[in-house]
């Protein structure tokens, strides 16, 4: 059950809403806040990880069409698509 949820089955029991009591509508605020400051936190975490992630995969689709050139050429015995096709498994950068 989400933030929003709970506090709306709060108010459905009667129990008093923020306004009743400042500091506790204070505390509540604050601890509010960090949560949104640990989900933002938690997010960035998992778009790096997402990208990270991606890089990876395409590394994968690259290796993979490497061998599938090499493999196909080497039974041929077609030298030069051979060598184009190593050329192009260096990592870049």
């Amino acid at each position: 059950m989400g933030a929003i949820s709970k506090a709306q089955a709060a108010l459905r029991r009667g129990r008093p809403g923020p306004a009743a009591d400042p500091q506790e509508a204070r505390q509540r605020l604050n601890r509010a806040l960090k949560r949104i400051d640990r989900l933002d936190a938690r997010v960035a975490e998992l778009e790096h990880s997402l990208h990270e992630e991606r890089q990876l995969q395409r590394r994968v689709a690259e290796l993979t069409d490497v061998v599938s050139e090499l493999l196909v050429p080497a039974m041929d015995r077609d030298d030069e698509r051979v060598r184009g096709a190593l050329d192009r498994l260096d990592p870049p950068g």
